[in-house]
């Protein structure tokens, strides 16, 4: 009985007892391995500023602006002033404490968090500084789900950095859902949002939304580009963005090896996917599933520079490209007689609805191949980034200037306002098993299924190129001012002349017939 006495005496001293407030330090939880130690904390960038740097030898940042705003980021006393931004500390991997010395981030393995930088991704705020400090670390960044204001000529990567983030988020009417990351550059001042230094390598842009926030939609100033690398670079890949309302939506240069997948680049004023050579090297950057879309110049262009004493370049396969309501060519290759592009080849593609041609190669070069591809509607709809730009009324579906050996072959072309296929300049050309239906869409345009230019040598079989039923528009099914070689087993019924015009073609001296 006394015992429970002195036991019910020693409780209600103890709840009497005034609290008491201790401090851990480096204690050791556990006594196995993998235990994990836990620190002193301070709940912010500012609650650890505050500390000096004899507080502890190691403390736990809980967040920047509050506990849970970042990941949790461990610090390390040093007993010297910080070496970057001594007077305050550069909010990221040093920061300034209390006695003028440092506190120094001990990063994990992996991309550093944008939020560790004081990014907020609100919406609001000006993340410009956070971008900058956690990309000046050298390592790759990581955006988490936020929509990120920045200023552009910030965000600049180098060699075998990466910026990623948590997926794309369709931003196109200023709304954000929250999930996705969205960088959005607030300034319209001539520089890209995203740059890639020159020369790096082995860089990665991916799962992220790329926008600039001016208005109306369309009217960035030349050189707001979204995504610009600067020069030559191999290794980079570009996958899951989706670039909006730029001056040029991608830039790319020389590259050895690219990769840009799972793109689309939508309401820029000029194009929507630019690659250009700086050098004599080769631009081999493989497209792979891109739409560009409802821009006010070229979906696609693709064009190398005379520089003096330059040979060919050659370029990489495109293979799932779409073009949609852009209000000049779909998808353009342009080459020079100094400086010849080899190899553009396009398959399993959809272009359809641009302002001029879906196609133009004027490459100089050779080993052009467009297969299994579906045009239609050149010249015929409402264009650009607002879908406001009047049709043009004019276009072909192919248009080959110049070039050799050219295989255009199991394509669908329909609907052209001019052409189906026009082949102005070329040797060595193929085409075949093609179906070119109801050209010359505009009545001011004779409409040619098949038009072989004066100059160009071609082989022509297997195709069907003809009007269909409620449409009376393609004149002739092949006007021939060239030469073709062969020319065999082409349907070319009915069209509203003729089903074949000029030369026709001879093996032997015999004349060879087409239905």
């Amino acid at each position: 009985m006394k015992k429970i006495i002195v036991f019910l005496i020693f409780l209600a001293v103890s709840f009497a007892l005034p609290a008491q407030t201790f401090t851990v330090k480096n204690l050791q939880i556990g006594t196995t391995a993998a235990s994990a130690p836990v620190y002193p904390t301070a709940t912010s960038n500012a609650a650890l500023m505050a500390l000096p740097s004899t507080t502890a030898s190691t403390i736990t940042r809980l967040g920047f602006y509050a506990p849970g705003d970042a990941p949790t980021l461990v610090y390390t006393a040093s007993g010297s002033p910080c070496s970057l931004n001594a007077g305050a500390g550069d909010n990221g991997s040093q920061v300034r404490s209390a006695d003028s010395k440092c506190w120094i981030a001990v990063f994990p393995s992996g991309p550093v968090n944008v939020r560790e930088w004081g990014a907020k991704g609100n919406g609001t705020f000006d993340d410009t500084a956070a971008f900058v400090g956690a990309l000046a670390t050298g390592k790759s960044v990581f955006a988490p789900d936020g929509n990120y204001q920045a200023l552009d000529n910030n965000i600049v990567l180098n060699s075998g950095q990466s910026l990623l983030g948590s997926g794309w988020n369709t931003y196109v009417t200023s709304q954000f859902t929250g999930a996705g990351t969205i960088i959005n550059c607030t300034n319209n001042s001539g520089h890209a949002c995203i740059q890639v230094a020159a020369g790096a390598t082995w860089v990665t842009i991916a799962n992220m939304t790329i926008n600039r926030s001016i208005t109306p939609i369309g009217t960035a100033q030349a050189g707001s580009n979204g995504i610009q690398f600067a020069s030559f670079s191999q290794f980079s890949n570009i996958h899951d963005v989706y670039i909006f309302n730029h001056f040029i939506g991608l830039v790319l240069h020389d590259a050895s090896a690219g990769y840009v997948t799972n793109v689309v680049t939508q309401g820029n004023a000029a194009d929507g996917l630019q690659m250009f050579n700086v050098s004599t090297g080769p631009m081999q950057w493989g497209l792979s599933n891109v739409l560009s879309q409802s821009n006010g110049g070229r979906g696609f262009y693709i064009y190398s520079t005379a520089a003096p004493g330059a040979g060919g370049v050659s370029v990489s396969n495109m293979d799932k490209i779409f073009s949609f309501g852009n209000s000049g060519v779909g998808f353009a290759v342009v080459g020079t007689a100094a400086q010849p592009i080899f190899g553009p080849r396009i398959t399993n593609s959809f272009l359809g609805g641009d302002g001029n041609h879906e196609i133009f190669v004027q490459s100089f070069g050779g080993d052009v191949q467009i297969t299994n591809s579906f045009l239609e509607l050149s010249g015929s709809s409402d264009t650009g980034p607002l879908g406001t730009t009047p049709p043009t009324g004019a276009g072909n579906g192919i248009d080959i200037e110049n070039g050799a050996t050219i295989k255009i072959s199991n394509n669908i072309i329909n609907q052209m306002s001019a052409n189906g296929i026009a082949i102005n300049g070329g040797t060595g050309v193929s085409v075949t098993e093609n179906l070119i239906t109801n050209s010359g869409q505009n009545a001011a345009t004779a409409g040619i299924g098949l038009y072989i230019g004066s100059g160009v040598t071609a082989d022509v079989s297997g195709n069907t190129i003809n009007n269909t039923a409620g449409y009376s528009s393609q004149q002739y099914g092949v006007l021939n001012a060239g030469t073709i070689n062969v020319s065999i087993g082409n349907n070319l019924k009915p069209n509203t002349i003729g089903s074949f015009s000029g030369s026709a073609p001879t093996i032997g001296g015999s004349t060879l017939n087409n239905q």
